[in-house]
């Protein structure tokens, strides 16, 4: 009939792991994006691994070693350099994130970077559904447990609450 659609479509930019990160580094690239939220479960988000409680955590952690993680890093930057923002994007800008909802647990190799990613974008007024777990392991969210059960309700809600 000629007339134009208007239909009011979000789009979500969603990822664990590297790809929370590339999910975070895309948007940093792409500040037009449509993107309206992103979902960011345990997201690699800095390849350098020099805080003090490092060691300790990759202790927890059954896959991730962080020598292993800054070698991939190298590769994936396609430079050689690990701190490059598009393989580190907790090192780039940050004022274009959207409403962000973020999973971590507190022995997840990734937890100081994560925490230090939802500090600054509080600091920037992103509105953050930060969502951190005690006693739990990297992707908890999408492990078979009662607590990755509860995760993915509250990735469901927030994927399907208006923006």
């Amino acid at each position: 009939s000629g007339q134009a659609c208007s239909h009011n479509l979000e789009l979500v930019l969603a990822g664990d792991s590297a790809g929370g990160g590339l999910a975070a580094a895309t948007l940093q690239r792409n500040p037009k994006q449509l993107v309206s939220k992103l979902v960011l479960i345990s997201p690699w988000l800095d390849s350098e691994f020099d805080h003090p409680g490092m060691l300790e955590l990759s202790k927890n952690g059954p896959w991730l070693l962080p020598d292993n993680l800054t070698c991939i890093a190298r590769v994936w930057s396609g430079t050689g350099d690990h701190l490059d923002p598009r393989v580190s994007p907790l090192r780039g800008d940050l004022k274009n994130f959207r409403k962000t909802q973020l999973f971590i647990g507190n022995w997840d190799i990734f937890y100081f970077d994560v925490r230090e990613f939802a500090q600054r974008l509080l600091g920037l007024g992103v509105e953050l559904d930060y969502q951190e777990l005690s006693n739990a392991l990297h992707v908890f969210p999408l492990l078979p447990t009662p607590e990755g059960a509860k995760a993915r309700s509250q990735i469901v809600d927030f994927i399907g609450s208006r923006a």
